[in-house]
């Protein structure tokens, strides 16, 4: 079952450059992807929050007039952050996070916050309250997670770009499940304030949208300075580590990219060698560990006092 496409790789860039030289209308992408989202999020459950009167600030900037979606555990200002739960419209953000702020200053327009499971909590978007994300490839199947909206919109074509969150793969995954292009910077190089965090010491801000070239439209953008951060890492003595063993089984074109992007690295002066590291099985069951202990100091606060004392009977009743 086919579902519909997304849109064309090197739209985001089409579509600034049509507004920049005054062949569209500022505001005419974003009503585009509003009539795109009111016709097709019903089925998908993409949306917690659709923006319909979302207005472009710059039509001069690199994302002039691009449309994006915000997953809902990053703050817009004058929104409700819900983290996929039902939103409390008193509680709406005093301003932008910082990527949502590089990207308004770039040009795009945010058109709504996107699904995930409540707290981002898990790698398949399910939500009780608004409905579970599902693929547009095949509505039968899931979106994946946590950002499965973020990746819905894109892979339906509702928007050209979308910020996600990642903590274990909360990217990748759904945009591999998708087809469309996922990306997880280095973990500090995207700022993450403004972000209601599931581990702070494992989440990163990333995009989602249809093809490399927007990803790296996007990322132009996302990478321009922020508060706090430290610096440019020098790469003159830099050694880098080339993960082997389950870490390094990957498709040949896969492959040839991390060769291309190594052979730049030492180029530019750094140093390389293989390193192992315990398989990826053990991995994932130490890093579970680590940010189920971070999320419950993050996030223990949120939960319904109800269901916490439910959980923690049922879970003395079931210890030996």
């Amino acid at each position: 079952m086919n579902g519909p496409p997304p849109l064309p790789e090197g739209t985001v860039a089409r579509l600034a450059a049509a507004v920049r030289a005054g062949q569209a209308p500022p505001s005419g992408p974003a009503r585009d992807a509003l009539a795109r989202i009111a016709e097709l999020d019903p089925e998908l459950h993409a949306f917690t929050q659709v923006f319909t009167d979302a207005v472009p600030v710059s039509p001069t900037g690199p994302l002039a007039g691009v449309p994006v979606a915000v997953k809902d555990n990053i703050d817009v200002e004058g929104r409700v952050t819900g983290l996929g739960r039902p939103v409390d419209e008193r509680s709406a953000a005093a301003r932008d996070a910082g990527a949502v702020a590089l990207l308004r200053a770039a040009g795009a327009v945010v058109v709504g916050k996107t699904n995930l499971p409540e707290f981002a909590s898990s790698a398949v978007t399910v939500n009780a309250h608004y409905g579970d994300a599902r693929n547009p490839r095949d509505p039968r199947r899931t979106a994946g997670g946590s950002s499965g909206g973020s990746a819905a919109a894109v892979a339906a074509g509702m928007v050209p770009a979308a910020l996600g969150t990642d903590t274990g793969g909360s990217v990748l995954i759904p945009a591999a499940l998708t087809g469309v292009c996922g990306f997880r910077p280095t973990y500090g190089r995207v700022g993450t304030g403004g972000v209601i965090p599931l581990s702070p010491s494992l989440d990163t801000v990333g995009v989602i949208a249809p093809g490399p070239a927007d990803v790296r439209e996007l990322m132009r953008v996302l990478l321009g300075p922020w508060p706090g951060q430290d610096g440019a890492v020098r790469l003159p003595g830099l050694r880098v580590g080339v993960l082997g063993g389950e870490f390094g089984e990957a498709e040949g074109g896969v492959r040839e990219c991390v060769e291309a992007a190594l052979d730049l690295l030492r180029a530019a002066g750094s140093a390389t060698r293989p390193v192992e590291l315990p398989s990826a099985p053990r991995a994932r069951r130490h890093a579970r560990v680590l940010y189920a202990a971070e999320a419950a100091g993050v996030l223990g606060g949120l939960l319904d006092p109800a269901a916490r004392t439910r959980r923690t009977v049922e879970a003395r009743r079931s210890s030996p």
